[in-house]
């Protein structure tokens, strides 16, 4: 079972109950009781001002964690490179982001896989572009996280 803790908005979970995999919202209320939980995947989707008094036990879970997914558009206020052995894939609209999407219709979102992933299984994803239907769900922030944890499962 896969262990994914959350830090912000978190609509992306629907599409992992099948999955094999536990997802945990890290709250400032819950946060000192899971400061040593060891998170396959943690997912950062805010921009961690709710955690200002407790950047250390945040520090704590990253440098805990074996994956960290990183919204590249918020303005976070932690300094990712203390934790360069960690597999950091960042997502969002920014042009540097490993995943970002290069086109959005009503229809379709095409995300674009700039950089390669190395999977759970050791495995290396290539840079990709890949077409995926809105199903009139146009949140990319959480096509933009599915898409990232699928490519770490290879689901």
């Amino acid at each position: 079972m896969n262990l994914v803790g959350i830090i912000g908005k978190n609509n992306f979970s629907k599409n992992f109950k099948k999955q094999h995999m536990s997802i945990i919202n890290i709250t400032e209320k819950n946060i000192v009781n899971i400061k040593n939980v060891k998170f396959q995947i943690l997912i950062i989707n805010d921009n961690l001002s709710e955690f200002k008094n407790m950047l250390k036990t945040l520090e704590n879970i990253i440098k805990n964690s074996e994956y960290i997914i990183l919204n590249s558009d918020l303005d976070i206020k932690i300094d990712v490179t203390n934790f360069v052995k960690k597999k950091i894939i960042t997502f969002g609209f920014n042009p540097k982001s490993t995943v970002t999407t290069s086109s959005i219709t009503e229809e379709n979102i095409l995300i674009d896989l700039q950089r390669e992933i190395i999977t759970l299984e050791n495995n290396i994803v290539e840079p990709e572009e890949m077409l995926l239907k809105t199903n009139g769900n146009n949140d990319v922030y959480e096509k933009l996280i599915s898409y990232s944890i699928k490519t770490i499962l290879e689901k």
